[in-house]
C-alpha cells in the first residue's frame, strides 16, 4: 500500500463521496472504486460500505483503520517538515477544529499571527460543536482543537479564561444581588444557547446536585 492508497481512504472519509475524494486528487470515479478494492483485497477486510440511501460510511474495523491511516500521514508530512526545515524553511499543514464562538472570537486573530510568522504553513479550519471538536482529535481528523473545559482526554493549554455571567431583567429579585451563586438559581427559566458552554452550565449544577431549569 502507498501513500496516496491511503490518502484515498482518508479523503472519502472527509468527503464523505468517492466522486468528490476523487476530484481532490484527480482521479476519476471507476478508478476511485478500483483503489478502494485493491485496498480492500490487499487488508482481507471491507473498509468502506456503500448504501444508496444512507451513502457511505465506514466499517468498525475501518474507522480503526482510518486513525492509523490519518497517523501515518501525520507523520510522513513530519519527514517532509523536516527535510524543508533543514533548508531553512517552514513547510507544512495544520488543521484546527473548533466550536462556533471560537471561530469568530479567537481564530481569525490565531491565523493572522500564523500567516504572518509562518506563511508557509496552511491552516485548514472546521467548525463543530464542542462534543464533535473533541470527536475530531479522538479520531485525529484534526491536528489542534479549542474546546471548553474541563476534558481530562486531552493535552490542553489555557488560551483565555472566561468569566460566567447570569443576564437578567432589572426588575428581577435576583439583580439586586452583587453575587450570585448556582443554589440562586434553582427554579429560574434559564436560556442556554448552543455555544459550546452549556456543558459546563450542567456541571456546574451537577456539583449542587441541581438541574438547571431550561426553558430554552
Amino acid at each position: 500500500m502507498n501513500k496516496s492508497q491511503i490518502e484515498l481512504i482518508v479523503r472519502i472519509s472527509e468527503t464523505g463521496s468517492f466522486t468528490k475524494a476523487g476530484e481532490a486528487l484527480h482521479m476519476t470515479q471507476p478508478a476511485v472504486s478500483r483503489t478502494v478494492a485493491t485496498i480492500e483485497s490487499e487488508l482481507g477486510t471491507k473498509l468502506i460500505k456503500r448504501d444508496k440511501k444512507n451513502g457511505i460510511s465506514f466499517t468498525d474495523v475501518g474507522e480503526r483503520i482510518l486513525i492509523t491511516f490519518r497517523t501515518i500521514l501525520s507523520e510522513l508530512q513530519k519527514v517532509d517538515e523536516l527535510i524543508v526545515a533543514e533548508q531553512g524553511l517552514e513547510i507544512g499543514k495544520v488543521h484546527i477544529g473548533a466550536y462556533r464562538t471560537a471561530c469568530t472570537r479567537f481564530i481569525p486573530k490565531i491565523i493572522r499571527a500564523m500567516e504572518s510568522q509562518y506563511p508557509g504553513i496552511e491552516i485548514k479550519l472546521s467548525e463543530g460543536s464542542v462534543d464533535q471538536v473533541k470527536e475530531w482529535l479522538r479520531s485525529r481528523c484534526i491536528d489542534v482543537g479549542i474546546i471548553i473545559p474541563p476534558d481530562k482526554d486531552f493535552d490542553t493549554l489555557p488560551l483565555i479564561k472566561d468569566q460566567l455571567i447570569v443576564l437578567m431583567h432589572s426588575s428581577h429579585p435576583l439583580s439586586q444581588k452583587e453575587t450570585i451563586s448556582i443554589p440562586d438559581l434553582q427554579g429560574e427559566d434559564i436560556l442556554i444557547g448552543k455555544c459550546g458552554y452549556e456543558v459546563q452550565i450542567h456541571a456546574l449544577f451537577n456539583e449542587y446536585n441541581l438541574t438547571p431549569k431550561v426553558r430554552f
